[in-house]
Parts: structure tokens; sequence; C-alpha cells
């Protein structure tokens, strides 16, 4: 699905692809992100765009898409200007914490 509306999340073409198979084979899924070295130790920015791709290789832990010889990769950008005054984070300070 094609929008014009601002995501915080989008999926390369690769990732839906990739998905769209391991759900059909081990039924409803979900991401865990990590928030650094210290599992949840670190907050995830609200001030973040993620990006979901696909590159060859094993990745860690018991992942279920290792058994295809490639791994999910998150790649992050802050929100534009545009993108934070629709998410109303327009005047939020880019180093809040409190409310990831």
């Amino acid at each position: 699905m094609t929008t014009d509306e601002p995501r915080r999340v989008d999926l390369t073409a690769a990732a839906a692809d990739l998905l769209r198979r391991l759900a059909g084979r081990h039924g409803p899924l979900m991401f865990h992100q990590s928030g650094g070295c210290c599992d949840g130790f670190s907050p995830m920015w609200k001030h973040t765009h993620m990006t979901v791709d696909v590159v060859p290789g094993r990745g860690g832990g018991f992942s279920v898409e290792a058994p295809d010889g490639v791994r999910f990769l998150i790649r992050s950008r802050l929100l534009t200007t545009e993108e934070l005054e629709h998410f109303q984070l327009a005047s939020a300070p880019m180093s809040d914490t409190k409310n990831p």
C-alpha cells in the first residue's frame, strides 16, 4: 500500500517479501528491537524513522530468518521537519527520552 502520509517505519520490498514468506511458514511474527548493549538499557527515540531491510548473512540469536541465510537490518534516520510536524513533535526537544 502506497501513501504520501509519513510513517515511522517502512519496509523495503525485500523485507516485505521475506516477511510474507516467513509468516506463511511460522504464522504471526513480531520484531524485537534491542535498546543497546544491555537489552532495554537505552530508550528508543521518538524522533526516529526506521526502515526494515534484508541483507545477506546471519544475525545473532534465534531469529526465524537465519536459516534463509539472511538477516533483517534496521536503517534509521531522524525525522524531517515535516514529519515532526505531522507527528506533533515539532516543539518537543530532541533530547527528550521520557516518552520513547
